[in-house]
């Protein structure tokens, strides 16, 4: 093993075991704000606003809701260009196009009044979710940091998972103020917001030295066509069954939520005019569910 070999491998150890000295503190905290905000204005929508948009243009809930299964659909599609195109040009550029994306897809259902304009909004949110949520903020940090992007893609996960806590009851609030489809627009406001976050995102590459060639990183665990195809199969399943459960889980709760609801003075319990009963998911449901438990 050459002289050069043997001290790269220590340096490389020091930096995973130090995340910030790859991966600045300031990206961590921007991401993690961004996700918080993205998961809330795309893939949170529809629970908030899915009871109202039925109710105000004569849907079925069915059709309200496929809006969601179709953005659902078209981030699968859009999985392999959208993490080439990260892989390329770093996360910031696809990110940012992901914030856009979804404030478009908010300003396009608060003008919709027919299923064509509807469905199409959704279609431009499933690409902005492909292009802004985890897979893609993972993407990016694994881009950045490599071993050392660990941690970091832990913290951001945190205020993701905040996200339904933080705008279920705002949605709420901001539709009973302003109508569902000024809600909207607060959202894709709300979305813009999220692009200076991730112009915060380094444009550098794990392993790449300035002006230098790049430095080869640990062997892969996969290291045959066979193991990566095997590792990739296996990779696509557990994900495919995790976003089956988690989109369906949450989607077809009402009615545990409606044999539990709470008191109409409750903002999670409240219940727009010409809507049917159906309490609204929050903080509050979350703590009478949790109450509930023996």
């Amino acid at each position: 093993m050459s002289a050069r070999a043997r001290t790269a491998r220590p340096a490389r150890a020091a930096r995973a075991d130090n995340p910030s000295a790859v991966i600045p503190r300031r990206t961590v905290v921007c991401l993690s704000i961004a996700q918080l905000v993205s998961w809330g204005v795309s893939y949170h929508l529809i629970a908030v606003f899915g009871e109202r948009i039925a109710a105000d243009l004569g849907w079925s809930r069915p059709l309200a809701y496929g809006g969601l299964t179709l953005a659902l659909v078209v981030m699968g599609v859009c999985s392999p260009p959208a993490g080439g195109a990260i892989d390329r040009l770093g996360g910031r550029p696809p990110m940012v196009a992901g914030s856009l994306l979804n404030a478009m897809g908010c300003l396009g259902i608060a003008t919709a009044h027919g299923v064509p304009l509807y469905y199409a909004a959704w279609a431009c949110i499933g690409v902005g979710m492909r292009l802004t949520l985890y897979e893609a903020a993972f993407a990016a940090l694994a881009r950045i940091g490599g071993p050392a992007a660990r941690r970091p893609i832990s913290q951001i996960t945190l205020l993701g998972g905040l996200a339904s806590t933080v705008f279920w009851p705002v949605g709420h609030a901001l539709a009973e103020r302003l109508g569902w489809r000024d809600a909207l627009v607060t959202y894709a406001a709300l979305a813009l917001l999220t692009v200076p976050l991730h112009l915060a995102i380094p444009g550098t590459r794990h392993g790449e030295t300035p002006g230098g060639p790049s430095v080869a990183g640990d062997a892969p665990l996969a290291r045959t066509r066979r193991q990566r195809a095997v590792a990739g199969g296996l990779y696509a399943l557990i994900a495919t069954l995790a976003g089956f459960l988690n989109s369906g889980i949450s989607r077809t709760s009402s009615p545990s939520w409606r044999a539990s609801a709470l008191p109409d003075r409750f903002p999670c319990g409240s219940r727009p005019s010409g809507a049917s009963a159906s309490p609204r998911p929050g903080f509050g449901r979350s703590c009478s569910e949790a109450g509930s438990i023996r």
